[in-house]
């Protein structure tokens, strides 16, 4: 009994772990988590089969996000009697047990069935069964309760961060939906009348205006091309390790010059620096959008890119000197146009600020600051 306690106790222990485990540098789904917890759950309590099941109270349906052992179909005498206990576990609020299965359809002999509970809400129930008579009982009330709760807190968790991760998604497309909106869709509306133009110049044998309409629709397709490209490389931009930026970062600066002739100063301070993935790739698309602007907009033949660490903060300062904004108060409009909103909204999302200086034909300095926490 002291070895199954002790072992019992172990498997408390593991299901923290994999609780505590951020899933940031575990990616995973929620059914890989599921399995996961439901084998050390089995495991642990030297059980032979077992599954979590999921309650929607909207749709009053049952989902099985893992099962061990009980069958492979939902018509399987053990998966009913595991979903049979994990309803009426959820049902009566408590756990249920059954200590002596004599059935002469399936091998489990004793199984019980606890509810997953979090947040004060039952979410729904984990179901062990044992091949062996006693082997679940009313002896490990309490640890079984203890187990269901931390996988309760386990799967809650795992939603949650999938919740995140689908905001951060539609965040995305939206933002791609103003990139669009802003750039390409007028980019396109513009060459459509340009082809128009030419077409006209034809009919009216005007050959040589024809011929520079025909100059000017290339380079605005030329444009859209650059366009499209970065966006596709935006979204192919990830960050899976805290060093990665600074390389990053530097081959982005130079496959911009490459495709400008924009010159670029980069500089990193310090050389080794290592950022969190999820702060490090929303900086890396602040500077691509950024330096799209100065493409798009600031007529200019040189910009800075200084990324800068020290003990109090983490700063990320981008100058061109170009044009600069029309006049320092530029309309709202003239902000999404920018990108400005875009930019601010990766900066606050990381726990930053973005701040602005600009003057006509004085270039613009933009700048991003993190704090870190003392």
């Amino acid at each position: 009994n002291l070895r199954i306690r002790t072992q019992r106790i172990s498997t408390l222990k593991s299901l923290d772990r994999a609780i505590s485990t951020d899933p940031l540098t575990t990616p995973g789904t929620l059914e890989d988590l599921s399995r996961q917890i439901l084998d050390i759950a089995v495991s642990g309590w030297d059980a032979q089969a077992g599954a979590l099941f999921l309650f929607d109270d909207v749709t009053q349906a049952w989902t099985c996000l893992a099962q061990h052992e009980l069958g492979d179909s939902l018509s399987d005498v053990r998966f009913s009697l595991g979903l049979r206990l994990s309803q009426e576990a959820h049902q009566n609020n408590l756990p249920v047990f059954q200590t002596e299965i004599n059935s002469p359809n399936h091998s489990i002999q004793s199984a019980a069935a606890s509810p997953l509970i979090t947040e004060g809400k039952i979410m729904g129930a984990l179901f062990l069964g044992s091949r062996r008579p006693q082997a679940i009982n009313e002896r490990h009330l309490e640890l079984l309760s203890a187990v269901a709760h931390q996988i309760a807190l386990a799967i809650r968790n795992a939603q949650l961060y999938e919740q995140l991760s689908q905001m951060a998604v539609l965040e995305e497309r939206h933002r791609l939906s103003r990139e669009f909106h802003d750039g390409l869709a007028q980019t396109l509306g513009f060459l459509n009348l340009q082809a128009e133009q030419v077409e006209s110049l034809i009919e009216e044998k005007q050959n040589t205006s024809a011929k520079d309409e025909v100059q000017a629709l290339r380079k605005s397709i030329r444009a859209a091309y650059v366009d499209v490209r970065e966006a596709i490389d935006g979204l192919r931009m990830n960050i899976d390790e805290p060093a990665e930026l600074s390389a990053q970062l530097a081959n982005y600066t130079r496959e911009f010059v490459r495709q400008t002739g924009i010159e670029i100063h980069y500089h990193v301070h310090p050389a080794e620096l290592a950022i969190e993935p999820e702060i490090a790739l929303q900086l890396l698309r602040i500077v691509q959008e950024a330096l799209t602007n100065i493409r798009k907009h600031a007529r200019a033949s040189l910009a800075t890119v200084n990324l800068t660490s020290t003990s109090r903060a983490l700063e990320l300062s981008i100058t061109d000197d170009g044009i600069g904004f029309p006049t320092a108060d530029y309309s709202e409009r003239e902000h999404r146009s920018y990108g400005l909103t875009t930019m601010r909204e990766r900066a606050q999302a990381i726990g930053g600020t973005l701040s602005l200086a600009t003057s006509p034909g004085e270039g613009t300095h933009l700048t991003v600051t993190i704090p870190k926490e003392s």
